[in-house]
């Protein structure tokens, strides 16, 4: 029998001047069984992008499972996927990449689930500007996080070299400097940038031929020790996705808990924020199906493990069935999602 437990979510972003770094965020929504807590933890303050889950829980999807939900947020601080592989959190979320590379290091990790089909990493740049591509980019600064594992990939696959810049963490020097190429998430600084009059056009990495995705993944031993617990936490989450794009309340259910966690979010940003991911196809890739919103391949998971082998940011060449559990991610796909 399924025991009755509390799942933790921490619940991220990766933008650190809009709202969602205001260090009024609340972290934990009490629950009373924490002694019991199952978490889902990622590393950053609550935000659109991680609606789903806070629409899941606020609906009370998990606690009609056996789960209690105990939300709590993450910060700048948090070493997610070394709290996962040492058990003091049960599930983390992270782009497939990131997760591969810390297998690689030798953190016990595996995928059980994959979540956003598309990642809203971007580059931004003036739309006066004739930059369509990375390839229109030539020698004009790009401001870019300190080792970015999607510049690496973009220089290979393009065959150009980027003259980056540290990032600021700020809007301030993109709104003056006409030349400069900015790092954003197409779901946050547009929304701001525009805000102030200056129009903008965004380059999505997807667009720039990196596929990447975003995952469910926990500590390799809880497979076999609890498989059912897994499928239960990822059917429940694609549902909590599945609703959060659907036409009804649902997102607006999802916003008011993430208002709930952090104050300073502001919800006509979130609805904004929403549009963005149905009109990129973020949450379900481009179909627009919501059945696609979960799915994964070995073939796509093969490849990204190549191209990492091919970059030089692996020591070994990695096979589909060591990065995730399909013995659970196949028993999720077989079913449809789940509904009322």
């Amino acid at each position: 029998m399924f025991k009755k437990v509390a799942v933790q979510v921490s619940i991220v972003s990766t933008v650190i001047f809009v709202s969602g770094c205001s260090n009024k965020s609340v972290d934990t929504i009490a629950v009373e069984d924490e002694a019991n807590a199952v978490q889902i933890q990622a590393d950053w303050y609550a935000q659109p992008e991680h609606s789903g889950f806070y629409l899941a829980w606020k609906k009370r999807y998990y606690e009609a499972a056996g789960i209690v939900m105990e939300v709590k947020a993450g910060g700048p601080n948090d070493n997610t996927r070394q709290k996962v592989a040492q058990g003091t959190v049960t599930f983390g979320v992270a782009r497939l990449e990131d997760v591969i590379m810390a297998i690689d290091r030798g953190l016990p990790l595996v995928a059980v689930g994959a979540y956003l089909q598309r990642i809203p990493l971007s580059l931004m740049v003036h739309a006066d500007q004739d930059v369509y591509s990375v390839t229109d980019i030539g020698d004009r600064p790009v401001m870019a996080s300190a080792g970015s594992l999607y510049l690496e990939r973009l220089e290979a696959r393009h065959g150009v070299s980027l003259n980056t810049i540290p990032h600021m963490r700020t809007i301030a020097r993109f709104l003056s400097d006409k030349e400069l190429v900015q790092q954003c998430y197409l779901t946050n600084e547009p929304y701001f940038v525009e805000r102030e009059g200056v129009d903008v056009r965004v380059l999505p990495i997807y667009n720039e031929g990196l596929d990447s995705f975003r995952v469910l993944y926990t500590r390799t031993d809880l497979v076999k020790e609890d498989p059912d617990l897994i499928e239960k936490v990822v059917a429940i989450s694609h549902r909590g996705w599945a609703e959060y794009i659907a036409e009804g309340d649902g997102y607006e259910i999802a916003h008011a808990a993430i208002k709930e966690m952090n104050p300073e979010q502001d919800l006509e940003f979130m609805k904004w924020a929403r549009e963005q991911m149905l009109s990129h196809g973020i949450v379900t890739g481009p179909s627009g199906q919501v059945e696609d919103l979960r799915s994964v391949t070995r073939e796509r998971v093969q490849e990204m493990a190549d191209e990492l082998l091919n970059l030089g940011l692996v020591s070994r060449k990695y096979l589909a069935d060591e990065i995730m559990a399909w013995e659970v991610v196949d028993k999720v796909l077989e079913k449809p999602i789940p509904s009322s």
